[in-house]
């Protein structure tokens, strides 16, 4: 296989981030989506792409939100809940979250094979020069939706 092509440029939305936590969704101004070239003459320009990274090997690419693209695993056990795997090409940083801890729902039917996961998504991103972001998977427990939401803050996953 060979190089992959030169990355022309990219798309972001640029926006107001707020110096305060939480991070909240801006009331200001909507600023429209706009498109940064590169150089492709100059060698040190960036590429986007996941050849160099080892980590998705064993996983799918499930979705894309705000240049992260989230990664679940191929192929799991019936009622098995998935490692999530969250990566930024731009940055070449990734990490593997934690699965949905279990028993904190009132009879959790997990250990009965009731769990079924439906799927997983990116929420938001909360800063966009670090890799900080909320994910959601969502299951059905005995006939009962849940949603699982992991906030993740350069390292630490709650």
């Amino acid at each position: 296989m060979g190089a992959p092509p030169p990355l022309l440029g990219y798309f972001f939305h640029p926006a107001d981030t707020p110096s305060t936590l939480p991070f909240m969704a801006s009331k200001g101004r909507l600023y429209p989506a706009a498109f940064a070239p590169v150089n492709t003459a100059d060698a040190s320009s960036p590429t986007l792409s996941l050849d160099g990274f080892d980590a998705t090997s064993g996983f799918t690419m499930y979705d894309i939100h705000l240049s992260l693209v989230l990664f679940l695993p191929v192929s799991l056990p019936f009622g098995i809940l998935p490692r999530i795997l969250v990566l930024d090409p731009a940055s070449c940083h990734c990490t593997l979250l934690p699965q949905p801890r279990r028993n904190v729902l009132p009879n959790d039917h997990w250990r009965s094979g009731c769990r079924h996961f439906v799927g997983a998504a990116m929420l938001s991103r909360a800063h966009p020069s670090k890799l900080s972001f909320d994910v959601v998977c969502l299951t059905v427990d005995d006939k009962h939706p849940c949603a699982w939401v992991a906030s993740y803050r350069d390292g630490d996953c709650s």
